[in-house]
C-alpha cells in the first residue's frame, strides 16, 4: 500500500462547490404552490453561479488547485493514479451549467426544427414575461392602471377563465396588493396547477407499490386511483371523519372488521373436523389385530 492518498481523489472536493450551489434548493421542502417563474428564477440563478464559477474559484475549488500543485492535502502527501483520470474543473462545472440549461424551457430537443424551437422558446419567455406581472417589485414606479392587462388578457385566454372578472381583480390588485381577491383567484388558482417539479408524480409510482401488494393484487383501476389520490395529496388521516362512512357501512348489514362470522374466519369444530375419518381407520387397526 503507497502511502498518501490518490491526487485525483481531491477532486472530490469540486462536488462539494456543486453540492452547495444546490444547498438552497434542498435547504426546506418547497411547497406545491411554488409557481413556474419562481422555479425558473431559482435554475437560472443557478446557471449563472456555476457559470461564474468556471473563471472564479470558490473556496474549494481553490483547495484542490493548491493541492494539486503543492501534492499535499491537509499534510498528506499525495500520490498520482495512472488509472484514474483527472477531471478538468472548466468542463466539469460548464457540463453541470448545460445540463440544467437543458432542462429550461428556453431549450428544445436537437431533432426539432430550428424554427419550433424558436417558436417554442418565445412561447415559454411570453408566459415567463406574463407571470411576471404578479411580482409588485418589478412594477415600475409610478405603475398605471392598465399596467398588465395585456398579460392578463393572454393568461386568461390560456388558462380559460373570464377574462373580464381577471382584469378587474387584478387592477384592484395592483391597489391592494392583495392576491385574495375573488375575481383575480380563479386564475391564480390555475397558474399554480403547472406541474413545477417531478418529485410528487415519483412518490404516487412508489405509493402504488405500497398499495398494490402480493395480498392485495385485486383492487380495482379505480380503487387504486382513488388510494394513490388520497397518499399523495391527503387529507391527513386525523382530519378526516369516518362516522358516517362506517355508519352506512353497518347500516348495509356489511361486516366489522373485528366480525367473526366471515366465512374465510370461520374454523372447523372438532366434531365437523376429520374425526369420523380417524375413527375409521382405528376401527380398522383393531380389526387387524383381532
Amino acid at each position: 500500500m503507497p502511502s498518501g492518498i490518490a491526487k485525483s481523489d481531491v477532486d472530490f472536493l469540486l462536488a462539494c462547490t456543486i453540492w452547495q450551489s444546490f444547498a438552497n434548493w434542498h435547504a426546506k421542502p418547497y411547497p406545491t404552490s411554488v409557481v413556474l417563474a419562481k422555479a425558473h428564477t431559482m435554475i437560472d440563478r443557478t446557471v449563472r453561479i456555476l457559470d461564474s464559477m468556471i473563471e472564479i474559484h470558490g473556496p474549494k475549488l481553490t483547495e484542490v488547485i493548491l493541492a494539486n500543485e503543492e501534492m499535499v492535502f491537509k499534510g498528506i502527501q499525495l500520490h498520482i493514479h495512472k488509472s484514474v483520470q483527472k477531471i478538468n474543473s472548466r468542463q466539469f462545472f460548464r457540463s453541470i451549467s448545460n445540463n440544467l440549461k437543458s432542462r429550461l424551457f428556453t431549450t428544445q430537443s436537437s431533432h426539432v426544427s430550428n424554427a419550433s424551437s424558436n417558436l417554442f422558446k418565445e412561447t415559454y419567455d411570453q408566459l415567463l414575461a406574463d407571470l411576471n406581472v404578479f411580482d409588485s417589485n418589478a412594477w415600475p414606479d409610478d405603475v398605471n392602471i392598465q399596467y398588465g392587462d395585456d398579460s392578463i388578457r393572454r393568461l386568461s385566454q390560456k388558462f380559460k377563465v373570464d377574462e373580464i372578472s381577471a382584469i378587474r381583480g387584478f387592477r384592484e390588485f395592483k391597489d391592494t396588493r392583495d392576491k385574495n381577491i375573488v375575481d383575480l383567484k380563479m386564475l391564480i388558482s390555475e397558474i399554480k396547477t403547472i406541474a413545477i417539479f417531478s418529485s410528487e408524480c415519483e412518490r404516487a409510482f412508489s405509493s402504488m407499490n405500497e398499495i398494490v401488494s402480493p395480498k392485495r393484487n385485486t383492487l380495482s383501476s379505480e380503487h387504486i386511483s382513488s388510494l394513490m389520490f388520497i397518499n399523495a395529496v391527503g387529507p391527513l388521516v386525523e382530519k378526516i371523519n369516518t362516522t358516517k362512512w362506517i355508519e352506512s357501512w353497518i347500516k348495509k348489514e356489511k361486516r366489522l372488521a373485528t366480525g367473526e362470522n366471515c366465512p374465510k374466519r370461520i374454523k372447523l369444530a372438532e366434531e365437523n373436523s376429520y374425526e369420523s375419518l380417524w375413527n375409521l381407520i382405528n376401527d380398522l387397526k383393531n380389526i387387524c389385530y383381532l
